[in-house]
Parts: structure tokens; sequence; C-alpha cells
């Protein structure tokens, strides 16, 4: 097992400290955009958001398409409420990496917090076209047809999400709203 590797067994097991330390003993660590990322992560889990930054930018410098670093700059921007540097980020990552539904949703709920609600169906709807099964899409493509007071649809996509977890109280409660919605 390589030393990268190692590192992000540490990171998983929240030892992120001990990851901190070993990651950085990888051969030509400035170097390897795998290794920038994962620093880029543990920094961030440490609450070190400027250096977390400053790691994704560095994987990003020596891997120009290397994907995962302009997706947590992503999340890192979303995390600090600053959505349109998010949504810059994951187009980037989008650019390089077009079959990700996790993408598509991100930059879903980024349009959805800043209630553009056209650009939040687009891209759930692309989340669900790369997985339909992924639960928190279904729901919040519910939600946001909700919003448009398009209750059918919003219904459709709560019933949808009752399918994959009937236990979902969102779900519940959602398609409870949208039927009565429907029959008024």
């Amino acid at each position: 097992m390589d030393i990268i590797d190692q590192a992000y067994q540490l990171y998983e097991k929240k030892q992120w400290k001990r990851a901190k330390i070993l990651i950085r003993k990888e051969k030509n660590f400035e170097f390897n955009p795998v290794a920038l990322n994962l620093a880029g992560s543990i920094e961030w889990k440490l609450g070190k958001i400027k250096a977390a930054k400053q790691y994704y930018l560095l994987a990003t410098k020596w891997q120009k398409d290397f994907w995962p670093a302009y997706y947590n700059l992503g999340n890192l921007f979303y995390e600090m409420g600053k959505i349109d540097q998010a949504i810059q980020y994951y187009r980037v990552a989008l650019s390089y990496k077009e079959d990700h539904f996790r993408i598509f949703y991100n930059i879903a709920t980024c349009y959805l917090k800043k209630e553009n609600i056209e650009n939040a169906i687009y891209y759930f709807k692309k989340a669900l076209e790369l997985k339909p099964t992924h639960l928190e899409s279904n729901i919040n493509l519910a939600k946001t047809y909700f919003l448009k007071k398009e209750y059918k649809k919003s219904f459709l996509y709560f019933n949808t999400s009752l399918a994959l977890d009937e236990e979902n109280t969102v779900a519940k409660i959602g398609y409870e709203k949208s039927w009565k919605k429907l029959i008024s």
C-alpha cells in the first residue's frame, strides 16, 4: 500500500493530523495532484480553509484536468456561502467529468439556493439521467417543482422518492402536501 492510500485510510478514520503528516511524506508531494487534493481535504477537515483552497488550486495547477480538485473547490465555496464561485468550480469540474451525477446535483443545489428554479430543475434532471435512484435528487427536484407550483410533477417525484425509501419523512410530507394541492 502506498503513502497516499495509507493517508486516505487515516483520513477516512478521521485521523486527520496523522494523515496530514503522512501525506507530506509522499514522493514529489508538491507536484502530485492526488496527494495535493487529499492534503486539501485534510486541511479542510482541520478547519484550515485557506490552506485547503491553496492545495486544491495547486492540484489544478499541476494537472489542469484534475476534476476532483475543482469539485472540492466547489464544495468549499458552497460551504462558505459563496454560491457563484461554487457554481464556477463545479462547472469546470463538469467540463472534465461530464458523467458524474454528483456534480450536476451540486450545481442544482446551488441554483436552488439562489432561487433560480429553472436552472435547478435542469441540473437535478441531469443528475437523475445519470443516477435515477439518487434519493436526494428526486426529493429536491420534487421540492423545486413544488416551489414552481407544478404540483403534479412534484407529486410524481415525491412518489418516486417514496419508492426509493418508503420511510423518508421529507418524501412523505412532500407527497402529502403535493397531493393536497392537486386535489384542492
